[in-house]
């Protein structure tokens, strides 16, 4: 699990704490998770059959984890039939077959 740490001391350790569990949860529902600079929010896409989440290191912990927490509940709803329509992000969600 990538190591999280508030970019700001205004930053309260519980956003902190949420944040490492929410990205848990995340690789507990089979997403790889990367901490990354994306340029353009957090985003996620799915590479040869397993889905990428790119949390983009440049934002606050408590956008990084509403970002992460929207994602995942998008997740949730296509997994009970809905189509997943955005990544979030400016990045567009892409399926690589390689």
């Amino acid at each position: 699990m990538p190591r999280v740490k508030p970019e700001s001391t205004d930053t309260p350790p519980h956003v902190v704490a949420r944040l490492r569990l929410t990205l848990a949860l995340a690789a507990r529902q089979g997403f790889v998770v990367r901490r990354e600079p994306t340029g353009g929010g957090t985003t996620w896409c799915e590479i040869r059959g397993r889905r990428h989440l790119f949390v983009d290191a440049t934002q606050t912990a408590p956008i990084q984890h509403a970002e992460v927490e929207r994602i995942l509940a998008e997740s949730n709803r296509s997994a009970t039939g809905r189509v997943l329509k955005s990544s979030g992000g400016s990045h567009p969600q892409s399926s690589h077959t390689g």
